[in-house]
């Protein structure tokens, strides 16, 4: 028995050892996942990618935005936990090519990926657990591929171009899937035992796609441990409840963005409902629900949360949500104007958080919370609550609230003494005060428990002493959007000790000028302080210094003049990690501003006014990875001005004045980081030599400093890996300039300079350089041995310069050149064997002189890995069969646009198996035989053959064929038979041809799903003409067409159309869009064209010109009343036809986000309310003007609110006006008003982020609230401004116009506002004469 139970013990250790492994193991496995690929170091084989170890061994390697139209051949020869291909050209995965590789996870995305081989993932059946494709080109789920995949527990497949899935498709992964991901397809439905076999599936997302409805027997057999299903932005009418029953453990259903209009079951159902669903969070915002009957949720036992945002709820009736156990509530947006006292009826026992913020409340019902003892959330934000009768009782009386929030500049005040009653209260935010200054007596009563106090656009202009003295453990102040003018010296006193976050932004009066330092030296807890976008002008040296705990500042957006030493102190700010003083009026660095903050993270001073930095301005900083000088007017920078900042990543200094760019300014900076510095747009003519100045002389400061510009001194090596000094304007580099930098660059981009030769002195010792860009030069001259010891130069970019000739020798000592660009040279032919090393991977000849096919130009080893060749733009006549011999076996792309093709061979592209895209437009004198497509039956996946005078379309037998583009030419009609060959056609482009009538091919193409008619002689169109198609298009183009008829219901049966380009066609009488569009419930772009008739004579490149169409005449108002559908996200007019445009256009809107964009239009202005008459559902609009619309001269403001999701009004989230030339005066100043705001509440360099017990709820809310832009999008934003310039301003760029001048404010760009008050002048003027 002894030994039984000592042997029973060692087996129980022995268990508990290995469990406690394997969780070990899955831990590390898990958290894999969230590996930070961004801080690994470049990788051996190409510098722009990341590699976490060094070969044999890569570990995480991801490639993003690098040019690879094959997987590098050094992943196969290495073992590797994660590899990451995004949007890196990949078209191919080759069998077998990762059997060595031992991948945990492999990410393919943003790819024109079209199939995955049998054998792709051949060798990792034991080791793959997640798979992501997502973005590519796949038409089909690879079964074939994964079934093998014994360790699969994730599949994404999202956002490709899938229609169905089979019965089958996963069988293999039964064992192992518990993720599958089949997002933004066009999957229509689900077929019985096509998502079954599963069991350890948890989740399944079919968001995104085309399901009208889910069949009942869809998940019925072998999901039981499915929990999560995601159907979100599909076209459901109703709740599938019969398809669910059967998922007893389902926790998490979306079903937002559909047609929901009420919670019962589909007419089928009806009676067959028995089970009712227990969930943790059911999503139903964006729906049609207009009402919400008593008992709606009959069908639901428990719903933790329930959200249903943004549907056009009307009426909520009495116990709308009795039988049900709801947790969390959420009905936001929705234009609720009452609510009645029964509303909530049967929640009592259950509700913890109520939202009803942005909708139209008045007021709140008596009782209306009666017998809510669980509720601790309540928001009414953003409501117009009026001022209560304080003879009634208060609605708040008798909750327990934990957390409420009041605030809106249409909701009445509420007195702090009725909102004192709720003795827990830990969060509260509120604006609209009666009084104007805050004293202790206005949180009297309070709990001691509150934690968080929000007092945003309450109007408040003084804090008296010790205000917040009966609120002792506030941890989060938030002081926004106020007009403060007054902190008396102890208004912090109490709260000191426990204040960890102050926000300020926006929130201080004009009178405060600096930081007020007696009252803030109190707080000495303090962690992250805002006190942007205010009229701050001084910082003194001891402004922080009590504040020994901060980790970010943000003072951006004030008029902040100079930065005294000490302002932040080592020994003081030993946790500062972020400090924003960008958009100030800084105009010099000193020495030692920012030295020994061990923590330092980040530094932003971009957009100042720095004019030089000085010697050791930035000292050791050991963690700085960002610094930020982007924007200023920086001409002097001083030796050794970054000193030992050894993990610097990214150094901005573009779009300053330097006159040069000295290696000299860094002493040990980035030498453990791959350091990148951007020195573009700025004003340097020459490198290696001092600027030439008018005015200087020997003793200037400027001039001692340049004339150390010399290479005469002790050269001491920095580690920049990657240099960007584009957009200058250089002429000259003396040679050995780059020598400082020659051992660790391996990026450099002298694109837009006017650069004339290229030589070994400058470019000839590099051995570490791989990526060179010299495009958009005036190079006529290539030394032969101008990249002599650069021997592992990859990607070299030549194109938009002046070449005419190529030396022989220039490419004999690269051995791995994989991207080869020449376009828009004058070249004529390349020399035999150019490039003779093995790995050229893509080769842009295009916008050249050359006459035939360069084919001696590579050797046979060169053009083996061949995957792209463009020679489009040349004047090459004749494809000969050596042209195309075997030796370009990889080749998968080939363009001969443009060119003097006359006739081509049968089979002649036969020598080519991997062609997948053929490109023969505008050869407009070819002859075109469907025999010379012979050999490309099975790879072929798109054939270009527009302008080639095809009189008759040639036999294609392409079964594989999907993108048929055969547009300008002379088609009649297009012979149905054709559709026998090309079973997999899904793009079809027949514009600009002589189509009377919509093709008869098109109900003989089962898979089709974009079809261009535009610029055909179609008169009539009728509801029939498109159902060949209806039950496939997604992508629909009839514009430029002169119709005479068009009946309203042609798109009707057009149920999964997505985009959609029209015009307004005249010649139609009571012509109406939104009737047009009224059954197009899945649209999502709609572009409305009205060109100009164009002339009849050919073009100078010989295309033959589009077909003239009516010049409309009218500016919209008739052609765009009505609703458009609720989908619609985007809308674009194009056309030089538009000269003018209604103030009822955007009117139709109804999603709460929309692009509207303007195209190649005559627009000279907008109707000063254009933007005030968008659609009152929308919240939120970007608008793109980049795109040729030469006559306009400015915008009016599109702002109606000036925070982002206020009800009824419109915030800009986004504005593209670059490459116009605007009049820059009041009517624009606006730009600058609502760029701070947009970084205010867009671009905050430390997100306000909440903790406590509801913390997931308001971390959502965050990143809504900050998902419209990142740091990227900020910086191009304030970019594209920088690219606009102002015809009244001598040409200056608009950004700096607006920092320097236009402060006009919000309600600029209405009628100038500077007109009355000149007026005015003048009159007093005239009477003091008189």
């Amino acid at each position: 028995m002894g030994n039984a139970g000592l042997e029973y013990i060692m087996k129980l250790g022995y268990t508990l050892v290995i469990v406690t492994v394997m969780i070990m193991i899955w831990a590390s496995l898990s958290g894999a996942r969230e590996i930070d690929v961004s801080q690994h170091p470049p990788c051996a084989f190409n510098a722009l990618c990341t590699c976490s170890k060094s070969a044999p061994d890569l570990g995480v390697v991801e490639c993003r935005r690098v040019h690879f139209p094959a997987i590098p051949k050094v992943i196969n020869n290495s073992k590797l936990f994660m590899l990451r291909m995004d949007d890196t050209g990949l078209r191919e995965v080759d069998p077998y090519f990762f059997q060595a590789t031992g991948l945990y996870k492999l990410d393919i995305s943003n790819n024109p990926v079209t199939e995955i081989p049998d054998e792709a993932f051949y060798g990792l059946e034991r080791s793959l657990w997640e798979l992501v494709l997502e973005n590519n080109q796949l038409i089909e789920i690879p079964s074939r591929a994964i079934q093998n995949l014994k360790k699969l527990r994730m599949l994404d497949l999202r956002g490709n171009d899938i229609t169905r899935i089979e019965v089958g498709a996963f069988r293999g992964l039964d064992k192992s899937l518990q993720s599958l991901i089949l997002a933004d397809n066009s999957i229509t439905q689900l077929l019985p035992g096509s998502v079954t076999g599963l069991p350890n599936l948890d989740s399944i997302d079919l968001s995104g796609n085309n399901l009208v409805e889910v069949d009942p027997s869809a998940f019925k057999d072998g999901l039981g441990k499915l929990s999560k299903v995601f159907l979100a932005n599909n076209l459901l009418k109703n709740i599938p409840y019969s398809a669910l029953q059967p998922l007893r453990l389902l926790r998490v259903l979306d079903l937002s963005h559909n047609l929901i209009r009420n919670f019962t079951p589909d007419d089928d159902e009806n009676g067959k409902v028995s089970y009712k669903l227990t969930l943790d969070v059911l999503q139903l915002q964006y729906n049609a629900i207009e009402t919400i009957p008593s008992v709606s949720f009959g069908y639901f036992d428990t719903i933790n949360s329930t959200f249903l945002d943004g549907n056009p709820i009307n009426h909520i009736e009495d116990n709308a949500f009795r039988q049900a156990k709801i947790r969390e509530l959420y009905i936001r947006h929705c234009g609720l104007d009452f609510i009645s006292p029964e509303a909530f009826g049967g929640l009592e026992s259950s509700l913890q958080i109520l939202d009803l913020s942005g909708n139209n409340l008045t007021h709140l019902a008596d009782n209306l919370f009666k017998g809510f003892d669980y509720l601790r959330f309540l928001n009414l934000k953003d409501n117009i609550i009026k001022q209560l009768d304080q003879r009634q009782a208060s609605p708040f009386a008798g909750l327990n609230l934990f957390k409420l929030d009041t605030t809106g500049h249409q909701n009445q005040p509420f007195t702090l003494r009725e909102l004192s009653t709720m003795k827990n209260l830990r969060s509260l935010t509120t604006s609209h005060l009666p009084s104007l200054a805050l004293g202790p007596e206005d949180f009297a009563g309070f709990s001691p428990e509150l934690e968080e106090l929000k007092m945003t656009r309450a109007g408040l202009k003084s804090l008296k002493n010790r205000a917040f003295t009966n609120i002792r453990g506030l941890k989060r102040l938030d002081l926004s959007e106020n007009r403060i003018d007054s902190i008396e010296a102890n208004a912090f006193t109490e709260i000191g000790h426990s204040l960890v976050s102050l926000r300020m932004s926006h929130g201080l009066g004009a009178q405060i000028l600096s930081i007020p330092h007696e009252s803030f030296r109190h707080l000495t807890a303090l962690e992250a302080l805002d006190l942007s976008n205010n009229k701050l002008k001084t910082l003194t040296d001891s402004s922080f210094h009590f504040m020994k705990n901060l980790v970010s500042v943000e003072l951006h957006d004030n008029q902040i003049d100079s930065l005294a030493k000490g302002t932040f102190q080592s020994d003081i700010h030993t946790n500062l990690a972020v400090i924003s003083l960008r958009y100030n009026a800084l105009k010099l660095v000193q020495s030692h501003s920012f030295v020994d903050l061990e923590e330092l993270n980040a530094i932003y001073l971009d957009d100042n006014k720095l004019e030089s930095i000085e010697k050791r301005a930035f000292m050791n900083l050991d963690n700085l990875k960002m610094l930020n000088l982007r924007g200023n007017r920086l001409g002097r920078i001083a030796v050794e001005a970054f000193q030992n900042l050894p993990e610097l990543e990214k150094l901005d200094l573009a779009y300053n004045q330097l006159p040069t760019f000295d290696f000299d300014y860094f002493d040990q900076v980035g030498s453990l980081t791959s350091l990148e510095v951007d020195v573009s747009h700025n004003q340097i003519k020459s490198l290696g030599e001092p600027p030439v100045r008018p005015d200087a002389n020997e003793s200037s400061p400027m001039s001692l400093h340049a004339n150390g510009n010399g290479r005469d001194h002790v050269i001491s090596h920095t580690n920049i890996k990657s240099l960007d000094l584009s957009a200058n304007n250089i002429t000259k580099i003396v040679g050995g300039y780059f020598k400082p930098v020659e051992l660790s660059l391996m990026k450099l981009s002298l694109a837009g300079n006017r650069l004339t030769n290229i030589s070994r002195e400058v470019f000839g010792n590099m051995p570490h350089l791989q990526w060179l860009d010299l495009e958009k030069n005036a190079i006529s001259e290539v030394d032969f041995d101008s990249f002599k010891l650069t021997r592992k130069l990859q990607v070299l970019k030549l194109s938009n310069n002046l070449i005419s000739d190529i030396p022989t020798e220039l490419f004999r000592n690269v051995k791995g050149l994989r991207v080869l660009e020449m376009a828009h040279n004058n070249l004529k032919y390349l020399p035999d064997s150019l490039i003779v090393e093995e790995g050229l991977e893509r080769l842009d000849l295009s916008h050249n002189q050359f006459t035939k096919i360069p084919v001696t130009s590579l050797s046979n080893l060169a053009a083996l890995a061949l995957c792209e060749l463009d020679l489009s733009h040349n004047h090459i006549g004749a494809i000969h069969s050596i042209d195309l011999s075997n030796k370009f076996r990889s080749l998968s792309v080939l363009d001969l646009s443009h060119n003097r093709l006359v006739r081509l061979e049968d089979a002649a592209f036969a020598t080519l198996p991997r062609l997948s895209l053929l490109d023969l437009s505008h050869n407009d004198e070819l002859e075109v035989m469907g025999k010379a497509f012979i050999g490309l039956e099975n790879s072929l996946i798109e054939l270009r053959l527009a302008n080639v005078s095809l009189s008759t379309v040639p036999e294609l037998s392409n079964p594989s064929l999907r993108v048929l583009k055969i547009s300008h030419n002379d088609l009649p009609s297009i012979p149905p038979e054709l559709a026998a060959n090309m079973s997999s056609l899904r793009e079809l482009d027949l514009s600009e041809n002589d189509l009377t009538h919509v093709p008869l091919i098109t109900h003989s193409l089962p898979n089709l799903k974009s079809l261009s008619l535009s610029g055909n002689p179609i008169s009539t169109m009728t509801n029939t003409s498109l159902l060949g198609a209806a039950d496939t298009l997604e992508h629909l183009d009839i514009a430029n067409i002169n119709l005479n008829g068009i009946e309203n219901g042609i798109l009707n049966k057009l149920h999964f159309l997505r985009t959609l380009r029209i015009s307004t066609y005249p010649n139609v009488q009571h012509f109406n869009i939104p009737k047009i569009l009224e059954n197009a419930d899945n649209l999502r772009e709609l572009w409305i064209e009205a060109p100009k008739p164009p002339s009849q004579e050919r073009s100078d490149n010989g295309s033959k010109t589009p077909k003239p169409v009516s010049v409309p005449s009218s500016d919209l108002r008739r052609e765009m009343e009505g609703m458009l559908p609720r989908k619609l996200k985007s809308l674009t007019f194009g056309g030089s036809g538009f000269n003018r445009l209604a103030d009822n256009v955007l009117k139709g809107l109804q999603s709460s986000s929309v692009q509207v964009s303007f195209h190649n239009t005559s627009l000279a202005n907008f109707p000063s309310n254009f933007f005030k008459n968008i659609g009152k559902t929308v919240r939120n609009i970007s608008l793109d003007l980049e795109y040729n619309n030469q006559l306009l001269k400015s915008v009016p403001n599109p702002n109606s609110a000036h925070y982002l999701h206020l009800p009824e009004h419109v915030f800009l989230t986004d504005l593209k006006i670059s490459g116009n030339s605007l009049a820059c005066d009041c009517e624009i100043g606006w730009v600058e008003f609502w760029q701070r705001k947009r970084r205010q509440y867009m671009c905050p360099a430390q997100p306000w982020v909440e903790n406590g017990s509801f913390n997931s709820y308001f971390k959502q809310h965050a990143s809504a609230l900050l998902s419209h832009a990142n740091t990227e999008d900020c910086e191009d934003s304030a970019d594209n401004l920088r690219e606009t310039s102002c015809a009244n301003k001598r040409d200056e760029n608009l950004l700096d116009v607006l920092k320097r001048d236009l402060e006009c404010g919000w309600g600029s760009a209405a009628p100038r506002l500077g007109v009355v008050p000149a007026i005015a002048f003048v009159s007093v003027f005239v009477v003091l004469l008189i």
